[in-house]
């Protein structure tokens, strides 16, 4: 039988959450308030990859390290508004009127500091190093992310950002169930050739000497449940690449889990 994941020795997440006050319906509605306000972004193309949301005397410091997909930097470019969408406006106007309402019932904080951190300034200064990955994986872009150019250079700046451990698993999972949501049966081994690729090249970079690594990564293991190739039994591929070492809290060891579903089923991706 396999190891099960320890999820006392694993890394520790980034949120953090800290209050003066044991009210418990106020630490209720900040958790709410947080998985609100991801959500919110998330729909206008903003991923939050790190926050921090403390509480002391009558301030309140919120944190937040942002990533922009390349939809909405080409929204941003364009300078236009859809307006034609009423109902997708008056959503976002309920969303917002909630995200108030769980804020005010917050601690009654006098002043609010709030910091952010767009990651995207990064990748401007290492565009050496997002071409070569653009060029690793153009063979791909025909293939698994056809008319979902966006959805590959989102890819590529997440790759990159994961190599320097600037974002955690659980926001890189996500974008690989993504990209096999939609693919057909008879691309299932284009994409397990892809994963393969993208964890023995680029994630591990075994052929690179220590001293020129660019990934910060030691070991991968990936495991993907479902009914593969489109096959009426559910089966499993493990792809376990790299040192995985044991789960100790000394080790620096990430854990994350997705399900997708596509016209096959659910799949269930473990990185």
């Amino acid at each position: 039988m396999g190891q099960k994941a320890n999820t006392l020795t694993l890394r520790k997440n980034n949120e953090s959450l800290n209050f003066t006050s044991l009210n418990a319906k106020e630490f209720t509605n900040a958790l709410e308030f947080i998985k609100m306000f991801k959500k919110s972004l998330d729909k206008k193309g903003i991923i939050v990859t790190k926050n921090n949301f403390n509480f002391v005397g009558n301030t309140s410091y919120l944190s937040l390290d942002l990533f922009y997909k390349t939809k909405k930097l080409a929204n941003y470019k364009k300078f236009t508004i859809d307006s034609s969408s009423s109902v997708h406006c008056k959503k976002e106007i309920v969303v917002e009127k909630k995200l108030s309402v769980l804020f005010n019932n917050l601690v009654k904080t006098k002043k609010i500091i709030l910091k952010i951190v767009v990651i995207n300034k990064e990748l401007k200064e290492n565009r050496k190093n997002l071409t070569e990955l653009y060029l690793k994986f153009n063979e791909y872009k025909n293939k698994l992310f056809s008319r979902r150019f966006n959805l590959f250079l989102d890819f590529i700046k997440l790759t990159y950002l994961i190599q320097k451990k600037k974002i955690s698993a659980s926001i890189f999972v996500p974008i690989l169930g993504t990209i096999f949501k939609i693919l057909p049966k008879r691309l299932h081994s284009a994409y397990f050739k892809f994963v393969k690729s993208l964890i023995e090249e680029v994630l591990l970079e075994q052929k690179k000497e220590e001293k020129d690594r660019i990934s910060k990564i030691v070991g991968v293991k990936l495991l993907i449940n479902g009914k593969l190739k489109g096959k009426l039994r559910s089966s499993s591929l493990t792809i376990n690449k790299g040192r995985i070492g044991a789960q100790v809290l000394s080790n620096d060891m990430e854990f994350a889990k997705v399900h997708v579903n596509t016209m096959y089923g659910c799949f269930g991706f473990q990185f």
